[in-house]
């Protein structure tokens, strides 16, 4: 057991846990503009997604599926170019009348946010990677999964690392930072445990699967993207931690860009090492920040004995059961 909360505690102090939503901000007719027009960017993020990706799917759809295809650096800035723009002003509607801490968007000291990026990085993409590998394996000895499975590669790197940047700030917005956002405040006027459970239910299935319909190119390989679009929803909803999910979808991005390269070139062995020794990495540095960060509490603490304590209560207004607020006696 001792083992097991070690491995846990870095994760645990890295990610914090979800706070109270804020009051919204300015008038109801500035509200519900903000909303409808964050709706509609949102909405258009996801078709220009999906109608990009979609001459791509053709090709795995049919069984003609071969490895990657190349995508015009051209048609990748346009696209992405797009993309960012409705991210942005999803963004920017909500900020006219949500405080940042409300979507996850607060700022965060740098060495925390290093750690929580850290964590999610370890938490959600390891589990794709490992996965991603376990399916090139498969698809090595058997034809009918290597014909419906593809992806997509730039012919330059630089083009592949602004399209990790655009979908690190983009997709976190539309598919996860938004709809949760929009879904706690409904939940608000939903008193029913039950019926807020489902809505919970409905809530995680709907971001997973908007998350993979603009994935489809990647044929049935996009399976292994499965668990990691599932937990990045469920990191968000349990800690609204935006910033370390766009920054490790950022990095995870631009490794894999990188790492496909990399064993193109040298073998499947040298991609596997690569990818395991970024990831062994970011877990050290996880570690060796929560260590610094305990002994620098454990130093505040000494130097402060009689601080104020801290008293936590539920919030029934929240979407989740396990929601807490904190509240500070003064």
């Amino acid at each position: 057991m001792r083992g097991y909360a070690g491995i846990v505690e870095p994760f645990e102090q890295a990610l914090p846990r979800r706070g109270p939503l804020q009051v919204l901000r300015g008038s109801l007719r500035r509200r519900a503009f903000c909303y409808i027009v964050a709706c509609y960017s949102a909405g258009l993020y996801l078709t220009i997604a999906v109608l990009s990706a979609w001459p791509l799917a053709q090709a795995p759809a049919s069984g003609h599926g071969s490895g990657y295809s190349s995508i015009p650096v051209s048609h990748e800035l346009e696209t992405g170019l797009a993309l960012a723009f409705c991210a942005a002003m999803t963004l920017f509607m909500l900020s006219w009348v949500e405080q940042p801490a409300a979507y996850g968007m607060m700022h965060w000291p740098a060495r925390r946010l290093l750690a929580a990026t850290c964590a999610v990085f370890c938490l959600a993409d390891l589990p794709n990677f490992v996965l991603g590998a376990l399916w090139n394996v498969a698809q090595d000895h058997s034809a009918s999964l290597a014909s419906h499975s593809s992806g997509s590669q730039h012919s330059v790197l630089w083009a592949d690392l602004l399209s990790s940047a655009f979908a690190g700030f983009g997709e976190e917005v539309v598919v996860i930072v938004f709809p949760a956002l929009l879904a706690w405040r409904i939940a608000r006027y939903v008193a029913n445990p039950r019926l807020r459970r489902a809505c919970l239910t409905i809530l995680v299935i709907a971001m997973v699967g908007a998350r993979l319909s603009y994935h489809i190119y990647y044929g049935l390989s996009a399976l292994t993207l499965v668990p990691w679009a599932l937990i990045c929803v469920l990191i968000y909803v349990r800690t609204r931690a935006a910033i370390p999910l766009m920054l490790s979808h950022t990095l995870y991005d631009a490794m894999l860009a990188v790492d496909n390269r990399v064993g193109a070139r040298y073998g499947y062995t040298a991609y596997i090492t690569l990818g395991a020794l970024v990831f062994v990495a970011a877990a050290a540095l996880l570690i060796g920040l929560g260590k610094r960060g305990r002994s620098g509490s454990h130093q505040r603490e000494a130097e402060h004995p009689h601080s104020t304590p801290v008293e936590v209560e539920r919030n029934p207004a929240t979407l989740t059961a396990g929601a807490t607020e904190v509240r500070t006696n003064r």
